[in-house]
């Protein structure tokens, strides 16, 4: 065996003696070329040495197998033929004649298979840089990420582009180019051309199944690049009940920062049947056919993307009618009924920020709180020179108006009238609930319908707060906060010709609390992860009182405080129900304890318990003495289980609030093959809400190593009712995961929901999945 080895620093010394018009081009000082093999020859007047048999060829980290090379010194190419293998880190090329340049690391070959993990691909013509790594071309190619002989599955194409595979993972995409999809050697699909990013979801995605309310349907998608920054994903949905619908989606990525910044989505339905609703009741609303969104969400910086404190938001949503996404998006409405209109220009300082923004109306059927404009400054809380002060602010001022929605109006309208009739001595044809009501009740209802909807609220605000701190530490170890602020709101150009108005109020608070901890060194939790635990107590007690001039009653309300079961904040910087501003007195006590451990060289919080109240010397809303006790717990002690539990029990509290609430999450996975999820909201004796006892349970279950199940299940024990079922077959086809699953819901009132969907997932490559969801959505 024979061994040339090629050594820039003598190599410049022998070629000069020789032939000095030839230089290695490339080549770094002090790195080496080795050739290894059963012959090598070197022709001084060409420049070409030849290695034949068993050729190994060594050249920084890259590796080269050959039967025959020939290194051309001049150009830097390595021809390589002969069961070809080439190895650069992970990366493995394999074919029968390639040729290489050490130069740039461009590679060129005739079919030639190569793969980076989980991409695996072969090409009877292959082009691309090794020592970049960031573009490959291929033509008459075969892509698949099932690593195997024989794949399940392939993509053949005309052309392949991979783009950026050294680049960041959002830059990184495959283009395909007249693509056949194969299931083993079956085609199943072909598109003319598809530009997929690695990390979005995007490609060609399908979910067929059926729902009650849409028949037998067949949702679309397809997603391609639209130059290097724009994700567009186009919609053609088929449901048997409701016809064709389709659209767009384009979304914007930020080049700097990888953020995404824009959003638009277009989408139309022309409706056969627009009346009937998800549970297959009929609307008395007249509904059009022609139905649509339009959703805009864009963020700009001015004066350009480099710098980010400020910048222009939009947040547009136009429908065509209050039940669009109840019928086409019902994920979307679940999350969202009443999407908002929102234009703002924010400006970020470093001790605060400035905001300039609009809320306007844009469909009339909702009901709409409208700030045409608001302009707002508000103040972190920040100190004072070096006086110990610390200063907090916020200022607004807008005009503020808001609209009852064309449906509500026209319930309340309908309300009247039955109310009139009763008035009137007219009770005969109208609901019991109206029969049963007095004379005066059914006066002073129909006063109040008859305010809201002739006297919608609006007004000119402005509002400006102002506090004053003083934290202090005493004894070493007693934490002292002492708060003061003035509030002042004034009311201009008041709806239905009431005098203007100013109410002030005064703020005083004083945070107190204190930490005191005990190390366990010797209590160990070894399955739990646990070796040795810190418990930290800190009680505290919070004390506010406000002191508010009472504010004109004509004026409306429109910031206003709404039900609910938890605690009011009593900061007033914080406060966030301007109109709705009265005096109060309150003590709130508590004690937040946490329990730690070491771990990967730092403090792990895994049980976190947090209980107080609120003792009221003045109720600003009910005259109550004391609210219930609350008391919150998380427990994460490992990533397979976790535990949250909020309580709020009446052991001080009075009637008619003396209710008792429980809100539970756990997630617990006691096996490899089994993980499930609990939930469970349970609200008993309420003088504002509904009893509930609800149960949400979701669990999956690995069978083998290709059979899964899953099941979802949602009772309200209250009254009975199994309000959800979701039941899911799932099986691993290697490279891909298919779902067959059926779901029912119990809506109470009309007939039951019901659907079948069968979902199927590229494991590999999540981006090329067609998406997991027994709720079908976009």
């Amino acid at each position: 065996m024979r061994l040339l080895s090629i050594v820039c620093a003598f190599y410049f010394h022998a070629v000069a003696a020789t032939q000095a018009q030839v230089e290695p081009i490339g080549v770094k000082p002090g790195e080496t070329i080795n050739i290894d093999s059963d012959e090598t020859d070197y022709d001084h007047d060409s420049g070409i040495a030849t290695a034949r048999g068993n050729v190994h060829i060594n050249y920084g980290d890259t590796e080269i197998l050959a039967g025959k090379a020939e290194y051309h010194i001049s150009s830097g190419d390595i021809h390589a033929e002969n069961e070809v293998s080439i190895y650069k880190g992970n990366l493995a090329y394999k074919g029968n004649a390639v040729i290489y340049n050490i130069n740039t690391g461009k590679i060129t070959a005739n079919h030639l298979k190569s793969g980076k993990a989980p991409l695996f691909y072969e090409s009877d013509s292959f082009d691309t840089q090794l020592k970049q790594m960031d573009n490959i071309s291929m033509t008459s190619s075969v892509f698949t990420t099932h690593d195997s002989a024989t794949p399940n599955y392939r993509i053949k194409a005309k052309k392949i582009d991979i783009i950026g595979l050294d680049r960041p993972r959002h830059q990184q995409r495959i283009i395909f180019r007249n693509m056949t999809v194969y299931a083993g050697n079956t085609p199943v699909f072909w598109l003319p051309y598809l530009s997929q990013p690695l990390d979005a979801e995007q490609g060609y995605h399908f979910v067929p199944g059926f729902r009650s309310n849409w028949g037998a349907f067949l949702l679309n998608r397809y997603g391609m690049m639209l130059g290097e920054h724009t994700l567009a994903t186009y919609h053609l949905d088929l449901r048997s009940t409701r016809g064709v619908a389709g659209g767009v989606d384009l979304k914007l990525i930020s080049e700097r920062e990888n953020k995404h910044f824009g959003n638009l989505k277009v989408y139309y339905a022309n409706d056969n049947d627009p009346s009937e609703t998800h549970n297959k009741r009929r609307r008395k609303t007249q509904i059009d056919p022609d139905r649509y969104r339009l959703n805009l969400q864009h963020r700009i910086y001015l004066p350009g993307p480099e710098d980010n404190t400020l910048f222009l938001d939009f947040d547009i949503n136009k429908i065509s009618d209050a039940f669009f996404y109840e019928d086409f998006f019902p994920d979307e409405y679940r999350i969202n009924p009443q999407p908002d209109n929102l234009i703002s220009l924010q400006k970020i300082f470093p001790r605060g920020s400035a905001s300039l923004w609009a809320r306007f109306r844009a469909n009339d059927f909702y009901r709409t709180t409208t700030h045409l404009p608001e302009l707002a400054l508000d103040f972190t809380t920040q100190p004072i020179g070096k006086t110990g002060l610390f200063y907090t602010g916020a200022t607004s001022a807008g005009i503020y108006r808001e609209k009852l929605g064309a449906i509500e109006r026209e319930r309340m309208l309908a309300e009247i009238d039955k109310l009139e009739a009763r008035v009137a001595g007219l009770p005969d044809g109208q609901p019991r609930r109206i029969r049963e009501l007095s004379l005066v009740e059914a006066e002073s209802m129909l006063g109040q319908l008859k305010t809201l909807t002739n006297d919608e609220p609006g007004f000119t605000r402005l509002d400006s707060y102002h506090q004053l701190s003083s934290p202090r530490k005493y004894f070493g170890w007693l934490n002292v906060n002492p708060r003061a602020g003035f509030r002042a709101t004034s009311y201009t150009n008041v709806e239905g010709g009431s005098e203007s108005d100013t109410r002030t109020a005064v703020h005083l608070g004083l945070d107190t609390s204190f930490k005191v901890s005990r190390d366990y060194a010797n209590f160990n939790l070894p399955g739990l992860g646990i070796k040795g635990i810190r418990h930290i107590v800190q009680p505290y007690v919070n004390y506010s009182f406000v002191a508010s001039e009472e504010l004109n009653s004509d004026i409306g309300k429109i910031d206003r405080l709404i039900p609910s079961t938890r605690l009011r904040p009593i900061d007033l910087a914080h406060f966030t129900a301007t109109d709705s501003i009265t005096d109060w007195n309150i003590i709130r006590p508590g004690i937040s304890q946490r329990f730690q451990t070491r771990r990967d060289g730092a403090a792990h919080t895994w049980l976190e318990l947090n209980t107080y109240f609120d003792a009221y010397l003045k109720d600003p809303e009910y005259d109550r003495d004391f609210s219930n006790v609350y008391n919150s717990v998380t427990f994460k002690p490992v990533h397979w289980v976790s535990l949250s539990h909020e309580v709020g029990l009446p052991i001080f509290a009075d009637e008619p609030f003396d209710y008792t609430e429980h809100n539970t999450h756990l997630a617990f996975m006691p096996t490899d093959k089994f993980e499930f999820i609990v939930s469970h909201r349970y609200l008993q004796d309420h003088p504002l809400f509904e009893n509930s006892n609800l149960l949400d349970f979701r669990a999956y279950y690995r069978l083998s190593d290709r059979w899964g199940l899953s099941a979802r299940q949602r009772y309200e024990f209250d009254d009975g009712t199994l309000e959800y079922q979701q039941y899911t077959v799932h099986y691993d086809l290697n490279s891909w995961t298919a779902g067959l699953g059926a779901l029912i819901a119990d809506h109470r009132s009309g007939s039951d929901e019901f659907g079948i969907v069968l979902t199927l997932t590229l494991k590999d490559l999540p981006s090329l999945s067609i998406p997991v969801g027994l709720t079908p959505s976009h």
